[in-house]
């Protein structure tokens, strides 16, 4: 059984794959899939959906607050979300700005 080999870590090995290799499109498909089987996103799954968005030079940023937005909500946001959402509207300083307040008011400690 297929379902039996699918867990939310290796559609987030998957997802993180795309993200490397700009494929955005193929790791939200996935995030879709995780969440069709009733798996839970953690917050590596939506930092490699947000750093995919990130990688298509910052054409997806709209797709990244969402999917920040989305991470806060569902309590699975940590720093490396936050920095993928950053780097996905880095030319639009405003957004930067508010990211950034965002992170500070959800207690959110920069990585690195």
């Amino acid at each position: 059984d297929e379902s039996s080999l699918v867990s939310s870590e290796s559609i987030t090995s998957a997802m993180a794959a795309c993200a490397k290799c700009t494929f955005w499109v193929q790791a939200l498909q996935l995030l879709l899939k995780l969440k069709e089987r009733q798996l839970r996103p953690s917050a590596k799954t939506y930092s490699a959906a947000v750093a995919s968005c990130a990688r298509n030079g910052g054409a997806e940023w709209e797709k990244a607050i969402y999917l920040l937005e989305e991470s806060l909500q569902q309590q699975q946001s940590n720093g490396d979300v936050f920095a993928a959402a950053v780097i996905a509207c880095q030319s639009r300083w405003e957004l930067v700005l508010s990211v950034l307040v965002s992170m500070r008011a959800a207690r959110i400690a920069p990585v690195g």
